[in-house]
């Protein structure tokens, strides 16, 4: 199942538009995730929230097209494994994604973002 992402429009922040974002939304399987455009956003946070056994990591990657969601950049901040976390980026990059890379039982893998503009 292709993991889904739901941009929510933000109020302004310090004078800048915010981001916030869902990564992935009640995921059940391990998952490449799908690269979203962060370049004018930062820094950044990811909430992870899952009730699984599973690993969740926040990639990076400031390629100038848009990579293929098989394509994993550069990890970012530590693993997220078996429970909920928070991992941190002052950013910015050009282009942001979570990764489930471990599941072993359990659903409900969720991440959500949240970014200052820095326009």
């Amino acid at each position: 199942m292709p993991s889904t992402r739901t941009v929510i429009p933000a109020p302004k922040s310090q004078g800048n538009p915010a981001l916030v974002s869902q990564l992935l939304t009640d995921l059940a399987a391990v998952d490449d995730g799908d690269w979203i455009d962060t370049l004018h956003y930062a820094p950044l946070t990811f909430h992870v929230i899952m009730v699984a056994n599973a690993t969740v990591d926040i990639r990076g990657s400031n390629e100038t097209v848009k990579p293929a969601n098989t394509i994993h950049g550069i990890q970012i901040g530590a693993d997220v494994v078996n429970g909920d976390g928070l991992v941190e980026s002052t950013g910015p990059f050009r282009w942001i994604k979570a990764r489930v890379t471990v599941r072993t039982t359990g659903t409900g893998i969720n991440v959500y973002m949240a970014a200052a503009g820095n326009d």
